[in-house]
């Protein structure tokens, strides 16, 4: 009888224990979402390392000019670009001959600005841009510069432009140990922006546009600063626990302005914000992630009001998907 009675203790005992280790809870170490949830320190501007997807990228615009005589290069979407002669430089005094490559990028929708992760914001400043390029130029796959004093121009259409813009040229921020990108307003040394106008005898229209000139290559902008003088509040944005500063880009995109602003990361409360809103903004929200092989598609219209608080919900898409919504924006 003792023996019946320890005996069934012993297997109350191990059957409390069984029940108890199938109520703990388990992570699994190949699971991406418990790997990815750690937020990365911002810099002093507030920036984490940008989410650019390789993948969502277009091809650049490829042509070439005569290095001694210079020319009028004619790309898609009614670029023309025109180069003085002898416009390039390269390391010493090479006087460069035959043919020079140039690779060109326009980022004319505002999906674009999302996809190079180029946000139209000089430092916490708002820009309504008219456009980007992003002009490269090579022999024989060495990178070259313009000669000093050199500029070439850009010229194309748009059907609504506005006197107010001006050149801009991407440039880095540092800050102690940190550096990130921002658009800075270049002097007529660096560039200027015109507008021209002109009759289309094949369409009977007038057609309109800009012109820039720039004596910089890479990224330059035509923009101008919006209105300062409106009230503005912070606008705050919150995602489930897996969407960090670590795997995740979130942008306020402004539904009736050409006007992108990238939200800065505060690791320690774990949002995302911008400081600068103009309240009665209507805005979309756009968030895009990526963790581990899956990418994530966040997105929502609202109207920024003081001290907005705003939640996203991003859904696993493809980058087709992806591809197709930041078209439309």
């Amino acid at each position: 009888m003792k023996r019946f009675f320890l005996g069934c203790m012993l297997l109350a005992f191990l059957s409390s224990c069984q029940k108890e280790y199938s109520e703990q809870f388990v992570p699994y170490n190949n699971n991406v979402f418990n790997s990815d949830t750690a937020w990365k320190p911002s810099n002093a501007n507030g920036i984490a390392a940008r989410l650019i997807i390789p993948a969502l990228l277009t091809a650049p615009m490829i042509d070439s000019f005569d290095a001694v005589t210079g020319g009028e290069i004619r790309f898609p979407e009614n670029i023309i670009i025109v180069f003085p002669p002898h416009a390039c430089a390269g390391n010493g005094s090479i006087s460069y001959t035959g043919k020079i490559v140039v690779e060109v990028t326009y980022l004319r929708k505002k999906g674009d600005f999302i996809r190079y992760g180029k946000p139209t914001t000089s430092f916490n400043n708002l820009l309504q841009t008219g456009g980007s390029f992003n002009v490269v130029l090579s022999q024989n796959g060495i990178p070259l510069n313009l000669v000093p004093g050199i500029s070439y121009k850009i010229k194309y259409r748009n059907p609504a432009p506005v006197s107010d813009m001006k050149f801009f040229y991407e440039d880095v921020w540092i800050s102690g140990a940190d550096s990130t990108t921002t658009w800075t307003a270049g002097l007529n040394t660096a560039g200027n922006v015109n507008v021209w106008q002109q009759y289309d005898t094949a369409t009977q229209s007038i057609i309109k546009g800009y012109e820039i000139t720039s004596s910089k290559l890479r990224w330059i902008n035509c923009d101008f600063f919006n209105d300062t003088t409106m009230p503005y509040s912070r606008i705050n944005v919150s995602l489930p626990l897996n969407f960090t500063n670590n795997n995740t880009s979130v942008y306020a995109v402004f539904k009736n302005k050409n006007i992108v602003a990238e939200l800065k990361s505060d690791p320690v409360s774990k949002i995302f914000y911008f400081p600068r809103i103009p309240i009665g903004s209507e805005l979309v929200l756009v968030s895009v992630s990526k963790i581990g092989n899956d990418y994530y598609l966040g997105k929502k219209e609202i109207i920024a009001t003081n001290a907005n608080l705003v939640s996203l919900n991003p859904e696993q898409k493809s980058l087709a998907e992806i591809s197709n919504f930041l078209n439309s924006l």
